[in-house]
Protein backbone atom coordinates (compact mmCIF):
# COMPACT_ATOMS: atom_id res chain seq x y z
CA UNK A 1 0.00 0.00 0.00
CA UNK A 2 1.56 3.05 -0.87
CA UNK A 3 1.17 5.98 1.36
CA UNK A 4 -0.49 9.43 -0.22
CA UNK A 5 1.40 12.31 0.00
CA UNK A 6 -0.36 14.91 2.27
CA UNK A 7 0.79 18.88 2.73
CA UNK A 8 -0.60 19.54 5.45
CA UNK A 9 0.86 16.44 7.01
CA UNK A 10 4.18 18.07 5.70
CA UNK A 11 3.40 21.20 8.07
CA UNK A 12 2.91 19.31 10.71
CA UNK A 13 6.13 17.53 10.77
CA UNK A 14 7.86 20.58 10.53
CA UNK A 15 5.78 22.45 13.68
CA UNK A 16 6.95 19.01 15.70
CA UNK A 17 10.32 19.20 14.53
CA UNK A 18 10.43 23.46 15.39
CA UNK A 19 8.71 23.33 18.33
CA UNK A 20 11.45 23.85 20.82
CA UNK A 21 12.15 27.24 18.59
CA UNK A 22 9.06 28.46 18.77
CA UNK A 23 9.00 28.29 22.39
CA UNK A 24 12.32 29.76 22.38
CA UNK A 25 11.82 32.62 19.86
CA UNK A 26 8.28 33.13 22.30
CA UNK A 27 10.17 33.61 24.88
CA UNK A 28 13.15 36.00 22.85
CA UNK A 29 10.14 38.23 21.72
CA UNK A 30 8.83 38.57 25.38
CA UNK A 31 12.25 40.01 25.83
CA UNK A 32 12.95 42.22 23.86
CA UNK A 33 9.44 43.63 23.87
CA UNK A 34 10.41 44.26 27.87
CA UNK A 35 13.44 46.29 26.67
CA UNK A 36 11.80 48.29 24.05
CA UNK A 37 9.24 49.38 26.99
CA UNK A 38 12.51 50.20 28.70
CA UNK A 39 13.67 52.53 26.51
CA UNK A 40 9.97 53.94 26.66
CA UNK A 41 10.75 54.68 30.16
CA UNK A 42 14.19 56.26 29.37
CA UNK A 43 12.72 58.47 26.56
CA UNK A 44 9.77 59.12 29.25
CA UNK A 45 12.07 60.21 32.04
CA UNK A 46 13.52 63.00 29.93
CA UNK A 47 13.27 66.14 31.30
CA UNK A 48 13.46 68.99 29.03
CA UNK A 49 12.53 72.59 30.40
CA UNK A 50 13.12 74.91 27.31
CA UNK A 51 13.23 73.76 23.49
CA UNK A 52 16.06 74.08 21.63
CA UNK A 53 15.91 76.81 19.03
CA UNK A 54 14.30 75.95 16.10
CA UNK A 55 16.55 77.35 13.12
CA UNK A 56 14.04 79.71 11.03
CA UNK A 57 13.46 78.35 7.34
CA UNK A 58 13.01 74.57 6.29
CA UNK A 59 16.12 72.83 7.87
CA UNK A 60 13.92 70.57 9.85
CA UNK A 61 15.56 70.57 12.83
CA UNK A 62 13.20 69.61 15.66
CA UNK A 63 13.53 69.88 19.49
CA UNK A 64 15.13 66.93 21.46
CA UNK A 65 11.29 66.77 23.27
CA UNK A 66 10.38 66.13 19.53
CA UNK A 67 13.02 63.71 18.71
CA UNK A 68 12.42 61.70 22.24
CA UNK A 69 8.48 61.69 21.30
CA UNK A 70 9.51 60.25 17.04
CA UNK A 71 11.93 57.75 18.94
CA UNK A 72 8.95 56.64 21.24
CA UNK A 73 6.93 56.02 18.25
CA UNK A 74 8.91 54.29 16.21
CA UNK A 75 9.68 51.45 19.23
CA UNK A 76 5.74 51.36 20.05
CA UNK A 77 5.27 50.80 16.50
CA UNK A 78 8.05 48.08 16.59
CA UNK A 79 6.40 46.48 20.11
CA UNK A 80 2.94 46.22 18.09
CA UNK A 81 4.55 44.34 15.52
CA UNK A 82 6.68 41.69 18.28
CA UNK A 83 3.53 41.72 20.28
CA UNK A 84 1.56 40.31 16.63
CA UNK A 85 4.59 37.81 16.23
CA UNK A 86 4.48 36.43 19.32
CA UNK A 87 1.01 36.38 19.50
CA UNK A 88 0.92 34.00 16.61
CA UNK A 89 3.50 31.69 17.59
CA UNK A 90 1.79 31.88 20.91
CA UNK A 91 -1.39 30.62 19.05
CA UNK A 92 0.47 27.96 17.22
CA UNK A 93 2.23 26.24 20.31
CA UNK A 94 -1.31 26.53 21.66
CA UNK A 95 -2.94 24.46 19.15
CA UNK A 96 -0.84 22.00 19.18
CA UNK A 97 -0.64 21.58 22.82
CA UNK A 98 -4.65 20.90 22.67
CA UNK A 99 -3.96 18.77 19.80
CA UNK A 100 -0.88 16.67 21.97
CA UNK A 101 -3.14 16.78 25.07
CA UNK A 102 -5.77 14.69 23.55
CA UNK A 103 -3.30 11.75 22.26
CA UNK A 104 -3.25 8.41 24.56
CA UNK A 105 -0.09 7.07 25.85
CA UNK A 106 2.16 6.31 24.28
CA UNK A 107 0.93 8.19 20.70
CA UNK A 108 2.04 11.22 22.95
CA UNK A 109 5.84 10.35 24.36
CA UNK A 110 6.20 8.65 20.76
CA UNK A 111 5.52 11.96 19.05
CA UNK A 112 7.64 14.20 21.97
CA UNK A 113 10.02 12.01 21.99
CA UNK A 114 10.79 11.87 18.18
CA UNK A 115 9.89 15.39 16.61
CA UNK A 116 10.07 17.66 19.35
CA UNK A 117 13.35 16.09 21.06
CA UNK A 118 14.56 14.48 18.28
CA UNK A 119 15.56 10.95 19.98
CA UNK A 120 16.50 7.98 18.25
CA UNK A 121 13.72 5.16 17.51
CA UNK A 122 15.62 3.31 19.79
CA UNK A 123 16.17 4.89 22.31
CA UNK A 124 12.00 5.61 22.04
CA UNK A 125 11.20 2.04 22.05
CA UNK A 126 12.97 1.65 25.33
CA UNK A 127 11.12 3.87 26.78
CA UNK A 128 7.67 2.88 25.88
CA UNK A 129 8.10 -1.20 25.24
CA UNK A 130 7.23 -1.21 21.84
CA UNK A 131 9.78 -2.31 18.95
CA UNK A 132 11.14 0.30 16.48
CA UNK A 133 8.67 -0.86 14.31
CA UNK A 134 6.02 -0.10 16.35
CA UNK A 135 6.65 3.34 17.39
CA UNK A 136 7.21 4.40 13.87
CA UNK A 137 3.62 3.08 13.07
CA UNK A 138 2.40 4.89 16.18
CA UNK A 139 3.84 7.63 15.47
CA UNK A 140 2.99 8.08 11.63
CA UNK A 141 -0.66 7.48 13.04
CA UNK A 142 -0.53 10.09 15.17
CA UNK A 143 0.65 13.04 13.03
CA UNK A 144 -2.10 12.11 11.01
CA UNK A 145 -4.69 12.80 13.64
CA UNK A 146 -2.15 15.83 14.89
CA UNK A 147 -2.86 16.85 11.15
CA UNK A 148 -6.71 16.37 11.20
CA UNK A 149 -7.31 18.11 14.70
CA UNK A 150 -5.19 20.94 13.38
CA UNK A 151 -6.97 21.94 10.06
CA UNK A 152 -10.30 21.49 8.72
CA UNK A 153 -10.99 18.10 7.33
CA UNK A 154 -11.74 19.38 3.59
CA UNK A 155 -8.60 21.21 3.78
CA UNK A 156 -6.31 18.05 5.23
CA UNK A 157 -8.62 15.60 2.83
CA UNK A 158 -7.81 17.49 -0.22
CA UNK A 159 -3.73 16.97 0.99
CA UNK A 160 -2.03 19.67 -1.28
CA UNK A 161 -1.98 23.12 -0.69
CA UNK A 162 -3.02 24.97 -3.54
CA UNK A 163 -0.49 27.69 -5.03
CA UNK A 164 -0.96 30.44 -7.81
CA UNK A 165 2.05 31.75 -9.60
CA UNK A 166 1.76 34.54 -11.28
CA UNK A 167 4.45 36.09 -13.72
CA UNK A 168 6.11 39.48 -12.92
Amino acid sequence: MMKRYNDYENIVYGYLNNYTQFVAKSKNIELEISLLYDKIEELNDIKTTKYDKILSGSSGNSSSVEQALERKIKIEEQIKGLQADKKQIDTLLERINNVMDFLKEPDKTIVRERFIYSAYWKDISEKVGYSERTCQRIALEAVEKITRNLFSKPAYEQGRLNFIFVDN
